[in-house]
């Protein structure tokens, strides 16, 4: 017994199966890591290599950057490791970033505002943070560290 399907309900079940294909291959390909430990939140693309050996490991650190002040989450602001360029990572509509670092004995984040006066200009921040300041919560040689809020000023 075949089913004749209008042409409306072919396209809307086309539609329905290409919907749930891509979301299965985006979980089988690891598209979408969410295994962070970071609520409400995913990181694209595969997980930056952290080789771990025994004497070393590799920290998570997150934390959401906002006006001083208001509190109001700031888009748009370029977080990167200290003579470490490549390790940028820009502030999400809600003000929120994140890195994976491999393990050192101190990490400098330098917060600067870049999109011009898109939202309002805020002075540059820098955060030191030491290796053995960050809590060691798991077994496990991975560490996660959230800064919580991260207060920038607005420039006059």
């Amino acid at each position: 017994m075949i089913i004749r399907f209008s042409k409306k309900a072919r396209r809307a079940l086309r539609r329905i199966y290409g919907g749930v294909g891509a979301a299965i291959a985006a979980v089988t390909f690891g598209a979408c890591d969410l295994s962070l430990h970071s609520p409400g939140y995913a990181a694209y693309g595969p997980r930056p290599p952290c080789h771990v050996h025994e004497e070393t490991g590799c920290v998570f650190i997150s934390g959401r950057v906002v006006a001083k002040g208001t509190g109001r989450p700031i888009t748009g602001i370029a977080v990167w490791v200290d003579d470490e360029t490549s390790r940028l990572s820009l502030t999400r509509w809600d003000g929120y970033f994140s890195f994976h670092l491999q393990r050192q004995e101190s990490y400098t984040l330098v917060f600067t505002d870049i999109d011009a006066d898109e939202n309002g200009l805020f002075a540059q921040k820098t955060v030191k943070l030491a290796w053995d300041d960050i809590p060691q919560d798991s077994p496990y040689l991975d560490r996660f560290f959230s800064l919580g809020d991260v207060e920038l000023e607005a420039k006059d």
